[in-house]
């Protein structure tokens, strides 16, 4: 059968840490030789994506935008807590579990989004009224972002919503008085 690998970490006599992986092979005549390789490079690349990754994981889960990222159907890949709180929801899982045209006040409102959103491939500053899972509005500055496959079809959708809600009603307020 395939020879089963060992990992090593030594250090060199120059103080560096070395990385190695072992096998012991069984040849046929009854002869058993031992193969090793220097991995320390490709270790060291692996720990450098799982930090980047965790950088990132937090980068997205502490942003105060609500960030999200949607297939074009609606269904949500991922989405931070901000988005959760924005829309009302208990948690990210229980919005995970939610379409994205359930946020929208009419289906043609999502559609007018889509259009645009294929046509120009990403939308800045997009500013609409959203609804909350309560079916409260919401007011958003969105920036969306398309990702399309080779043919040229949306496949996916990042977004970055910014909650004005309240910033609009003291507008109002303020050009009321």
């Amino acid at each position: 059968g395939d020879p089963s690998w060992q990992d090593y970490r030594t250090t060199t006599r120059a103080g560096e840490l070395l990385e190695t992986s072992w096998a012991n092979v069984h040849l046929s005549d009854g002869t058993t030789i031992g193969i090793g390789q220097d991995i320390t490079a490709r270790k060291r690349a692996e720990r450098q994506i799982r930090e980047s990754e965790a950088r990132y994981r937090r980068f997205f889960e502490d942003d105060l935008t609500g960030d999200y990222v949607s297939q074009v159907d609606g269904t949500i890949v991922e989405c931070n807590q901000a988005f959760a709180r924005i829309f009302g929801f208990r948690d990210v899982e229980q919005a995970k579990r939610t379409n994205t045209a359930a946020l929208f006040k009419t289906p043609s409102a999502r559609e007018a989004m889509l259009r645009e959103l294929r046509r120009k491939g990403r939308l800045e500053y997009f500013e609409t009224t959203l609804r909350r899972r309560d079916g409260k509005d919401v007011d958003v500055i969105a920036n969306l972002v398309g990702s399309f496959d080779e043919a040229g079809e949306l496949i996916e959708i990042k977004g970055y919503v910014f909650d004005i809600t309240e910033r609009n009603a003291l507008e109002a307020q303020l050009a009321h008085s």
